[in-house]
């Protein structure tokens, strides 16, 4: 007589996780058989979204279905009225294990403060399209209410200035280990305090305006012992004038002779850290060139540049590979010079990714030579390439 064999649950529950992203085989195979229903539950409902106009009845389903809320780790929610907000309350409390939490408010006109009771195991909070906070009484009660978090992302706010010490405050006081600010939100030092626990600062700027904030923020990360890495990632920084300024043959580098030259001042008073990660895309090497010329002092464990293909950049066009070489060369000779500057990278690390679907823009193999000749010198002593993900190795 043949015995029927069953596999064991923790082989069953890894031939599951292979399915996470897969929605209609979680629910096939959730009644395919009574004991594979919760680890395909918890794929289903690990990463949940709640778009706006929703918020109700996302609330009723958790509280009729008490089975679905222990299994969400990440939430995503829209609020854009404030029947929505008062059921944020609820939502948070019925979901005991959430990890991440993504709030996006719409123009909403608070009349009180808002808070909701803590949540103890949200660890990663981002906040972005917010409302008014004038209206909000203080930010810092809404923060408040996440006691142990570690990663922090503020995007898109308008605080005022009346609320500015509530918000140091909280934030002084955090557990927290990492803080990623959109640039555009901070205008005052008060909004980066000295905060003791701090590993982890990173920018994205969008516009010019953005950039301006960057100094401001960097001057007060000296307040930081913990501090472990800066990334800053700038999507623009134009200067029209730039050519006729300077040229890759240049020996003599002054970013303060440059129209708009706080956009190269971004890291003047740059601490010291193990990780300072610069990216944009590969039609402005120029533009960081003069960014790490404005560094006065410091040592940095590992100097990370990543440069995104362009969509005004081809490999195709003699003109942009000609002026990328010089580029690169100009590059090269800066972070050779810095050294006699009191700069010091212990690594450094140039990134060239092509980030196209098509793979458009994926760098030819005679230009990587290219590439490399140019950086022979420092690859030789503490400079590493990669091409798309790929060590170019000498």
């Amino acid at each position: 007589m043949v015995r029927h064999r069953i596999l064991p649950l923790e082989l069953t529950d890894s031939i599951i996780d292979y399915l996470q992203e897969d929605v209609t085989s979680l629910k096939a195979c959730s009644l395919a058989c009574r004991a594979w229903l919760p680890a395909c539950r918890f794929h289903k409902f690990r990463r949940m979204r709640v778009v706006e106009g929703r918020v109700i009845q996302f609330e009723c389903m958790l509280r009729s279905s008490t089975h679905i809320g222990p299994c969400g780790r990440h939430l995503k929610i829209e609020f854009c009225t404030l029947e929505d907000v008062e059921c944020f309350d609820s939502i948070l409390q019925n979901l005991p294990k959430l990890r991440s939490l993504e709030v996006i408010f719409g123009p909403i006109y608070f009349k009180t403060p808002f808070r909701v009771t803590d949540v103890q195991s949200v660890i990663l909070l981002t906040i972005s399209c917010a409302p008014d906070f004038a209206k909000f009484n203080h930010v810092a009660d809404f923060l408040g209410s996440f006691p142990n978090l570690e990663e922090l992302h503020i995007h898109r706010l308008d605080f005022v200035t009346a609320h500015r010490p509530s918000y140091a405050e909280l934030l002084e006081h955090e557990e927290i280990k990492k803080v990623d600010h959109n640039a555009g939100v901070i205008d005052h030092p008060m909004f980066l305090p000295s905060m003791g626990t701090l590993r982890t600062l990173q920018v994205r700027c969008g516009n010019r305006e953005e950039i301006r904030t960057l100094p401001i923020i960097i001057s007060t990360l000296k307040g930081c012992p913990l501090l472990k890495a800066i990334k800053v990632h700038i999507e623009d920084l134009h200067c029209d004038d730039y050519g006729q300024l300077i040229s890759p043959l240049t020996s003599r580098i002054n970013a303060d002779e440059l129209p708009d030259s706080h956009s190269y001042r971004i890291l003047r008073d740059c601490p010291s850290v193990q990780s300072l990660h610069l990216s944009t895309t590969i039609n402005r090497i120029q533009h960081y060139i003069m960014v790490l010329t404005s560094i006065t002092q410091a040592t940095i464990g590992e100097l990370q540049l990543r440069f995104c293909c362009d969509e005004h950049f081809s490999f195709n066009s003699r003109a942009d590979i000609r002026r990328l070489l010089l580029d690169f060369d100009f590059l090269a000779r800066v972070l050779t010079r810095q050294s006699t500057r009191g700069i010091i990278f212990q690594r450094i690390r140039v990134m060239i990714e092509c980030t196209c679907r098509d793979g458009a823009h994926i760098v030819p193999r005679r230009v990587k030579k290219k590439i490399a000749d140019v950086f022979s010198l420092l690859t030789k002593r503490n400079t590493t390439l990669v091409f798309d993900g790929t060590e170019l190795h000498a």
